[in-house]
């Protein structure tokens, strides 16, 4: 057993670590340099319901597609226009809409592993944060 996986991180053969907080596969490098900073700088894990979210956070509407983004005009697309607002936002502001089967959630942050799209709320989330918003 490796130190990464006595801290919690799963090992896939074929996809590499997996990340224990987000989700994310990451190579056994990127593994520990984030284990590595989570233990100098320790997050916090909150969890919160959709509606608390939604009051305390606030999100933004999709002007790129307008009225036609899911979420009530307010989910972002992984691609084109609506990428490019994205990657010009604080990313203090993003979250990732995270789905895996039944299961959705919010995460705090740009994450890539099975997300759905992206909100950008107008008050930001802190770094020292894990944010997971469940419905």
């Amino acid at each position: 057993m490796t130190d990464l996986q006595k801290a919690g991180w799963k090992l896939s053969v074929s996809k590499g670590y997996q990340d224990p907080v987000t989700g994310q596969f990451v190579t056994a490098n990127t593994a520990r340099l984030r284990q590595k900073n989570r233990i100098e700088f320790p997050t916090r894990e909150i969890r919160i319901t959709e509606k608390q979210w939604e009051e305390w956070y606030q999100p933004i509407k999709n002007k790129v597609l307008k009225d036609e983004a899911p979420f009530e005009g307010h989910m972002f697309e992984t691609y084109g226009k609506e990428m490019a607002f994205l990657k010009k936002a604080d990313i203090h502001t993003i979250w990732t809409i995270y789905c895996e089967g039944d299961y959705m959630c919010y995460l705090s942050g740009s994450h890539y592993i099975n997300r759905m799209g992206y909100f950008v709320t107008q008050r930001p989330w802190t770094f020292d944060m894990h944010v997971t918003v469940r419905q």
